[in-house]
C-alpha cells in the first residue's frame, strides 16, 4: 500500500551541538561527550518523528483524504530504535563516569558490555542511582538485547504488545532517565 508521509507539527527545533555540549558538561571524557551529544541530538529528532509522523493516500499529501498513524509493525520498529539509541547513550554515560571514577572494568574494550558496566557501578556506587533508575537501566539493557531477533521468538508478542500499549511510558521513561543521568558528576 503506497502512502504519502507528512509531519504534524511540520516544524522541529534542532538543538545545536554547541548548546548540547553545555547541557552535557558533566561527562568527564571529551570523546564520550561528543558521541553522546551527537546521538542525543538524533534521539530528540527521532522522538519528534515518532510523535509527528502521519500518512494519507498516495499523491494526497496536499489534500489528505484521510490521516493515519504508522501501522503496528512499523510503529513498534521506530519505538524499538528509540530505545536502542537511548540505551546506547545511557551505556556511554555510565561508562565514561565509571572510567573517570576508576571502577573495575574489563581491560579489553570489546568486553565492556552494558551488563558489565552496570555490574561495576552496582559494586561501587549503587547509591548514586536509586532503585527505580536501576530497574529502568536493567530493563533497557535487556530490551536492547532484543536486537537479536532470536530472543524475541518466544517473547515477541509480550514485548511488542507492551511497547505498543505503553509507548509513551517507555519513551518518556528513557527521556527522564537520560535527564537524570546527565546530572551525574565525576570530576
Amino acid at each position: 500500500m503506497a502512502v504519502d508521509f507528512f509531519f504534524e507539527p511540520a516544524t522541529f527545533n534542532i538543538t545545536p551541538l554547541s548548546q548540547l555540549r553545555l547541557q552535557w558538561s558533566n561527562i568527564p571524557n571529551e570523546q564520550s561527550l561528543e558521541i553522546i551529544i551527537a546521538e542525543y541530538q538524533y534521539l530528540l529528532f527521532h522522538f519528534y518523528l515518532i510523535k509527528s509522523i502521519q500518512h494519507t493516500g498516495a499523491g494526497k499529501v496536499k489534500n489528505p483524504t484521510h490521516i493515519g498513524k504508522l501501522e503496528w509493525g512499523i510503529r513498534i520498529g521506530i519505538v524499538k530504535v528509540a530505545l536502542l539509541l537511548a540505551s546506547s547513550i545511557i551505556e556511554e554515560i555510565l561508562l565514561a563516569h565509571a572510567i573517570q571514577r576508576g571502577y573495575e572494568l574489563p581491560k579489553k574494550e570489546q568486553h565492556r558490555t552494558f551488563g558489565k558496566i552496570i555490574k561495576a557501578w552496582k559494586e561501587v556506587s549503587p547509591k548514586d542511582i536509586n532503585n527505580k533508575r536501576w530497574k529502568q537501566i536493567e530493563w533497557l539493557n535487556d530490551a536492547r538485547n532484543n536486537i537479536h531477533l532470536h530472543k524475541l521468538v518466544k517473547t515477541k508478542e509480550d514485548f511488542y504488545r507492551a511497547l505498543h500499549k505503553e509507548e509513551n511510558k517507555y519513551l518518556n521513561g528513557v527521556s527522564d532517565l537520560i535527564d537524570f543521568l546527565k546530572e551525574i558528576k565525576s570530576k
